[in-house]
Formats: C-alpha cells, sequence, structure tokens
C-alpha cells in the first residue's frame, strides 16, 4: 500500500535517513528490518519514545490521523500524513493546532506540487510571460475502485472511496497553478457498484477567489472538500532523520 512505497522512495533520498518504523504486524516489523535495517517498534507511542526519530510519516488508516498526529507532536515530532489529511475539517483544525502548540511542523504528505515540473510551471504563470491564467482544466482515470481494498477504504464516513483517497493529487495541484483559496465548489459524484458503496466517480468545477475556474474530471474516481489544509496503508508509521542541509531548504 502507500507506506511500502513511500519508504522505499525515502531510502532512495540523500537527505533522509529511515531509522525506525512502527506496526502491529510481527511480520511486517520483521521485513522491515531486513530492508531498511533499522529498529521496528510495536505502537506509534513506542517509535515517537525513540530519540533518533525527528519526524514521522503517518500511514495509517484515514480515522486514525487526527489521533496519530496528536501522540506524534505531542513527543516533539514533525509529521507528514498520507493523503486524505482527515475525515472532517474539525479534524483537521485540531491536528494544525497541535501541531501549532507543539512546535513542530505538520503537511499533508504525498502532495505532487513540491515536483519540479510542476513547480516550474507555478514559476512560469507568475512571470505572466504567457499572459494571465484564466482556467485549468485536469482530469485522470485511474482502475482505483476495482482494486483490492480493506472495508475503511470503501467506507465514506472513515474517509473512504475516490472523493477523499483520489481528489486531494488534483486540487493540490490546481491550487498550485492557480493560487488563491477556493470559493465555491460545483460537482456531482456517482456510486456504480453495490459492493462498494463510495463513489467512484466525480467531476467538479472550483471557483477561486481571484475568478480562475479549475474543471476537474475524475472518470471512475473520485471530489473533496476543499478547506484549510484537506488533502490508508497497514503499517503504523515510520520515523526519519532529514539532514540539516535539507531541513533549511524546505523551511524556505
Amino acid at each position: 500500500m502507500a507506506g511500502g512505497g513511500i519508504l522505499s522512495a525515502l531510502a532512495r533520498t540523500s537527505e533522509v535517513e529511515i531509522v525506525a518504523s512502527a506496526d502491529p504486524r510481527p511480520a511486517a516489523r520483521a521485513l522491515f528490518r531486513e530492508r531498511f535495517g533499522g529498529e521496528a517498534y510495536e505502537s506509534l507511542e513506542a517509535l515517537c519514545h525513540d530519540d533518533s526519530v525527528e519526524a514521522i510519516w503517518i500511514a495509517t488508516p484515514t480515522q486514525m490521523h487526527a489521533e496519530h498526529v496528536r501522540i506524534a507532536a505531542e513527543h516533539g515530532k514533525h509529521v507528514a500524513v498520507e493523503k486524505p489529511f482527515a475525515v472532517t475539517l474539525e479534524e483537521c483544525q485540531t491536528m494544525i493546532d497541535v501541531a501549532e502548540r507543539n512546535g513542530v511542523a505538520l503537511i499533508a504528505a504525498g502532495a505532487r506540487s513540491f515536483d519540479p515540473a510542476f513547480v516550474a510551471m507555478r514559476e512560469i504563470v507568475d512571470s505572466g510571460r504567457l499572459g494571465r491564467l484564466g482556467a485549468l482544466n485536469t482530469w485522470s482515470h485511474t482502475g482505483w475502485i476495482i482494486r483490492p481494498r480493506e472495508p475503511y477504504e470503501v467506507d465514506v464516513a472513515l474517509g473512504g472511496g475516490t472523493v477523499f483517497n483520489q481528489a486531494p493529487h488534483q486540487v493540490d495541484l490546481l491550487r498550485l497553478l492557480g493560487g488563491g483559496t477556493v470559493r465555491r465548489v460545483r460537482g456531482v459524484t456517482a456510486t456504480w457498484m453495490s459492493e462498494r458503496p463510495c463513489p467512484g466517480y466525480f467531476t467538479a468545477i472550483l471557483e477561486f477567489e481571484d475568478v480562475v475556474q479549475r474543471a476537474r474530471l475524475y472518470p471512475s474516481v473520485g471530489v473533496s472538500a476543499v478547506g484549510r489544509n484537506v488533502c490508508p496503508a497497514a503499517i503504523v508509521g515510520f520515523g526519519v532523520r532529514v539532514s540539516s542541509r535539507f531541513a533549511e531548504q524546505s523551511s524556505r
């Protein structure tokens, strides 16, 4: 699932050192030790007590994010949270507040807006050399809804479905390229599989305060509530140590 792919990617990143993980499954902990050589704990609390861990990537089911962010932040750990960020806007605000109280960084992880190509696109928009941006369109098609899923992944009340799990990618990029704050959302969703009672399709129009319109189409997978920080996985989380050079660049 998401956590495993992210671990492999971070292992190839020179600025980050994977030092520990947490997972309730013995087999998963053994595999982590074998592949990455770090310590593997049975709980998030135990991971948070490891002084070598500076930041934690939360890769648990969405309904657990708010509580796990609280635990990590209160132990002084910086936190990256898998999308979707949380199930409700109230949970999002709670997570933001606890991070601010404890002086730690909190980010919705998995964001494509850090990709060099998209950053370059935003720089072109800012420069104005191609004229003023008037509208954006994006669409995507995947087999998310028909792939093997855990029950919580198709339960909307627990943050399941394509609206929660796929739309954040598109909203992330539209907000980066267009800038501004969303003031109105119009859209429709469709649920076609009775055995999976969650939206498998959506189309939406986001109207921003700067009047630029962004249309989002997801034929076969997912719309998301757009809030201040709105943006699943077997492992509970993993801890990393970040080089000072990387931390300085990321804070700019």
